[in-house]
């Protein structure tokens, strides 16, 4: 297996750009590293040199001079200009015992960093309980209602030991004792009563929203007067939403005239050509159709229904991030 150091490599939130483009065989790597005593060795453009005095830590230059990484076979890897290839197998879900409360996250491998050093987690299963402080509960303050929790997984290189966490902040948690790598892994949403109801799991591109039992928005919570109004989607949707897939259906009880059931369009567009749109055919007959619109950065569209219209109906089924 070969780690490919390149600078093509396209990382998630929170890791860095790479420096310089290599290819090593992993198995060739930590050969060369656990072999290595006072002696340097080189391979694939590569010079890998033992600190001074350590037989754990190494220091690997490119043939410049200039250092690519240094490795710590107790902590992980440092001054990297980039992280290993990204995690796998990694599951967000509300917790199985207490839905309303924790969240659980599950890896394969998942990539833990801090500003400076980035350590792979194997087998990873936290549960974090909001109603708790600190390693598997909320970073600091209290619970606060209405509100998407980030969601973490962080870990204390020194004992070893990884934990769940919940923060207001979706960049920077307030770090428990000895807690010093963290790697954001989905959103729960604190509903109105302080009960978690949503999930999302940022290594899914899309977030089915699941098997909802209705819709969200409907004629009489809706604005109908032929006229643009914003549709607030930020109770629904993560931050760091990008666009929404809806379900939208309209009806006419009136013979149609040719006129439009349902405009849709990012909030903030001036013009009504890039819109998602549903017009009614047959009078009386529900018309349905699914619908994709991009979100503005507060996680707002608009919506525009005609003034005719006896029944429109709108649910979230998912977003993309």
């Amino acid at each position: 297996m070969a780690l490919n150091l390149s600078k093509s490599y396209t990382p998630v939130a929170g890791e860095k750009a790479v420096a310089a483009s290599y290819n090593i065989d992993i198995a060739t790597l930590f050969n060369a590293i656990t072999g290595l005593e006072t002696q340097t060795s080189t391979l694939g453009g590569l010079t890998i040199t033992p600190s001074t005095n350590s037989t754990t830590t190494f220091k690997v230059t490119d043939a410049s001079g200039t250092t690519i990484f240094d490795v710590d076979t107790t902590n992980g890897i440092s001054t990297m200009p980039m992280n290993l290839p990204d995690s796998y197998g990694v599951t967000v879900a509300l917790g199985t015992s207490h839905p309303d409360h924790q969240a659980t996250a599950t890896a394969t491998i998942l990539n833990a960093c801090s500003a400076t050093v980035s350590k792979r987690l194997n087998s990873v299963n936290v549960t974090a309980d909001i109603a708790a402080s600190g390693a598997n509960g909320l970073d600091t303050g209290s619970e606060e209602a209405s509100k998407w929790y980030a969601f973490f997984v962080i870990h204390n290189p020194t004992t070893s030991t990884t934990a769940g966490m919940f923060s207001l902040s979706p960049t920077a948690p307030t770090m428990p004792t000895g807690y010093t790598l963290f790697r954001r892994v989905g959103y729960v949403l604190n509903n109105t009563s302080s009960n978690f109801t949503l999930f999302d799991n940022l290594f899914n591109s899309f977030q089915d929203r699941g098997n909802i039992t209705a819709v969200d928005f409907t004629h009489s919570t809706l604005t109908i007067d032929g006229v643009w109004h914003d549709m607030d989607l930020s109770a629904i949707c993560p931050p760091g939403t990008k666009s929404v897939l809806l379900r939208a259906a309209v009806t006419r009880n009136a013979p149609p005239s040719n006129d439009f059931g349902l405009h849709l369009k990012t909030k903030g567009n001036a013009n009504d050509v890039n819109t998602a749109d549903l017009y009614h055919q047959v009078s009386g007959v529900q018309i349905q159709s699914d619908l994709t619109v991009a979100v503005d950065a507060n996680r707002f569209i608009q919506y525009n229904s005609g003034i005719a219209y006896d029944d429109v109906k709108i649910a979230v089924s998912g977003w993309w991030k």
